[in-house]
This record gives structure tokens, C-alpha cells and sequence, in this order.
């Protein structure tokens, strides 16, 4: 009985520390919800309604030509990488294509921006790792 008693015990334990687990998942994730890039920028800048308007158009619109962009980068990767070298240059312009899409957007958001939010939003773009190479701090 004794041997029953101690594995229940640890049982009970672990589908507490179990249930303590996934609250404490679900409570972070509902934490940092909201706080994706369109709402931070929104935030940042300050954006009033019709700019919002405005700027969740460009967001869709942005995902849509980035998601057809990266379909087809998909579908040249795997002919590519099964034996038609002649993809490479295709390839290689799909992913400019992607930056193109990328700096167009930028650019989008910049349009709809007053002078004082453009310059936030020149500052916040120069705050983010976007940019930069992911280089050992120590050099």
C-alpha cells in the first residue's frame, strides 16, 4: 500500500506542476498579445484612425505580395535543389524581389507619415536587428 500511496502521490505532483505549466504559457502568450509589429508601430508613431486605416491596407496588401513572393521561391528551391541549376538566377531574383517588397512597404508606411513620425520611424527602424549581422558582441 505504501508503494501505491507514494506513486499516486507523484502522479497528483505531476499533473499539478503540469496544470501549473500550461496556465503559466497561456498567461504569457496572452501577455504579448497585441504587441506584434502592427500594433508596436501604431503605438511608436502615434498613428491616428485614418492613418490605421490606411496602414492595415498596406499590411495586407504586404502580405499578400510577400506570401505569392515566398510560393514561389518555394516551388524554384525544390526544382532548383533537385537538378535544374539553370533556377539559380530565378531564384536569386525572387529574393530580391522579396527586399523589394520589403522596402516598398517601408516605404508605404513612410507616405503616410507626418514629418515627426517619419523621423520616429526612421529612428525605429534603425533600432531594430533588422540591419544588422548576427556578430559576436565581443567584436
Amino acid at each position: 500500500m505504501s508503494k501505491q500511496r507514494f506513486y499516486i502521490g507523484v502522479i497528483v505532483v505531476l499533473v499539478l506542476v503540469n496544470i501549473f505549466f500550461l496556465f503559466s504559457i497561456n498567461h504569457r502568450n496572452d501577455h504579448h498579445r497585441g504587441e506584434g509589429p502592427r500594433n508596436i508601430i501604431i503605438e511608436r508613431l502615434s498613428l491616428d484612425d485614418k492613418q490605421i486605416d490606411i496602414y492595415d491596407g498596406l499590411i495586407d496588401n504586404h502580405r499578400r505580395l510577400f506570401k505569392d513572393e515566398m510560393n514561389r521561391i518555394y516551388i524554384l528551391r525544390k526544382t532548383f535543389f533537385n537538378g535544374h541549376d539553370s533556377l539559380l538566377i530565378p531564384l536569386s531574383s525572387s529574393y530580391l524581389e522579396l527586399e523589394k517588397i520589403n522596402k516598398q512597404h517601408i516605404n508605404d508606411i513612410m507616405e503616410i507619415c507626418t514629418d515627426s513620425q517619419k523621423k520616429e520611424f526612421k529612428a525605429f527602424i534603425n533600432e531594430q536587428s533588422l540591419f544588422s549581422q548576427n556578430r559576436d558582441p565581443k567584436h
